[in-house]
């Protein structure tokens, strides 16, 4: 079977690294895939072996009757082919997508994304096209690199790793945990964040911003918090989930959430928001510790405006329960440790490369035979 994957395979983003994952998952599964990559971002990375894998399969040409697009839907329209089969691969972090996304996904004939609340999003923006709900697959076979030392640091460790944008709710995070550990315990957060690139500039407003939430906070006493905010390949990245011992992110909103998944697969246990994305498919105390949350009507990402307008929603983590997250894995580390192991065993078990590329084979095989 031969498919044509149109994407940004190169870029270091949530969006290049999900191509990687869903290129390599349905090679694994047998299919040709003729790749093709676009690309949204000044910089790249060294990828490891998916990179080299997606330099093998980029082509310019190929004989194929479906097309699989993982590019912004705003794009579709210039990477339409005649005579073929589109499936928009999609994922999206509110409760309706854009408008202008609407109309570039009506032009598919089918669409896959990776949650109910992503479908939900995707019929809220007036698309009509038929939805097939699949998870990311992630690449659970790998060595795993030594992790990092942090100077004389040698206390629990809680680590998340995001774009710092509204969404991902970095001074929900920030506070919680100030707060919670008041009383001199050996804790620490580590901070693995960047701002649309890695300029000097955008490194300063991060810190600018951290130094104002402690200047609001009007607490005394703030337990360390390590930020790092350098281009990092996909090997270093590995480190830092290594060195952390519990994954934390009171985001607001995901398409699917790949660091959450990493940090489950490292053994980690993992305390997140329970809306969309992979959250979706996590159990509350049995693979993850998820936090309630409440729609509230959306406010901030300025810098995508064109994306984020105030007619969509996203949710509201429930911070004092991320409080008591926090403080049941710092208590309990033996039930912690179980957490963790169970989470890593649903990961292995549901979303690798060998299980979610058979499924997107299946589904081709069916179109197919179709055509």
């Amino acid at each position: 079977m031969n498919v044509c994957y149109h994407g940004p395979l190169f870029d270091y983003s949530g969006y290049g690294e999900a191509n990687r994952h869903a290129v390599a998952a349905l090679h694994e599964a047998g299919v040709n895939v003729i790749a093709k990559a676009v690309t949204y971002s000044l910089e790249s990375s060294d990828f490891g072996d998916l990179g080299a894998l997606m330099d093998k399969l980029v082509v310019n040409e190929g004989d194929y009757k479906i097309k699989i697009l993982h590019t912004t839907p705003d794009q579709y329209h210039k990477h339409l082919e005649r005579e073929k089969y589109h499936i928009g691969h999609f994922f999206w972090e509110t409760d309706k997508i854009p408008e202008e996304f609407a109309r570039g996904l009506n032009l598919m004939d089918e669409i896959w994304t990776g949650s109910v609340a992503n479908r939900d999003a995707i019929v809220a923006g007036g698309v009509n096209t038929p939805i097939k709900i699949y998870p990311q697959a992630t690449q659970t076979k790998r060595e795993w690199p030594e992790k990092y030392e942090i100077g004389d640091f040698d206390g629990y460790l809680f680590y998340s790793i995001f774009e710092w944008t509204d969404r991902k709710n970095p001074l929900g995070l920030l506070d919680s945990y100030w707060r919670e550990f008041q009383n001199g315990e050996n804790v620490g957060l580590l901070i693995k964040t960047y701002f649309k690139n890695f300029t000097l500039q955008n490194q300063r407003m991060i810190r600018a911003a951290i130094q104002k939430a402690k200047a609001k906070s009007g607490l005394d006493k703030f337990p360390p918090v390590f930020v790092y905010m350098d281009l990092m390949d996909r090997r270093h990245i590995m480190r830092v989930h290594k060195t952390g011992d519990c994954y934390v992110s009171p985001h607001r909103g995901e398409g699917w959430g790949i660091p959450v998944v990493e940090a489950m697969l490292a053994g980690h246990p993992a305390i997140v928001t329970e809306y969309a994305g992979v959250n979706e498919w996590l159990d509350n105390g049995n693979t993850a510790i998820t936090l309630p949350y409440e729609m509230v009507p959306l406010d901030g990402m300025l810098h995508s405006a064109r994306w984020y307008s105030a007619d969509q929603k996203w949710a509201e983590p429930d911070l004092a329960a991320l409080r008591a997250g926090m403080r049941s894995v710092y208590e309990d580390r033996e039930m912690a440790a179980d957490l963790g192991a169970r989470g890593k065993k649903f990961v292995e078990e549901r979303f690798s490369f060998s299980v979610v590329g058979a499924e997107m084979a299946s589904r081709l095989k069916e179109i197919e035979e179709s055509l």
